[in-house]
């Protein structure tokens, strides 16, 4: 898989969408997850998936990362005139 958040393919960690601490028994439910990479430049998983500190939750990760995918995909780039 890549990444849900940035579209990366490599670095990812399947992350809960439900928090494992608060819900033990979806800690293997396929929907229960969510593919978010750990690149070192900017770390998906800890930025969307935690908002930026281990011990809190996005309870809105899903939404969060096809948003942003979504704006990664249709980028433009500004280019220089020659």
């Amino acid at each position: 898989p890549t990444c849900a958040n940035c579209g990366g393919l490599d670095w990812w960690e399947w992350h809960h969408i439900k928090a494992f601490a608060e819900y033990p028994e979806l800690e293997l439910k396929e929907n229960n997850g969510i593919p978010l990479c750990e690149a070192p430049s900017h770390n998906c998983h800890f930025v969307k998936g935690h908002l930026m500190s281990w011990t809190c939750i996005n309870p809105n990760v899903v939404e969060d990362a096809a948003y942003y995918l979504n704006q990664v995909k249709n980028r433009r780039s500004i280019r220089a005139k020659e």
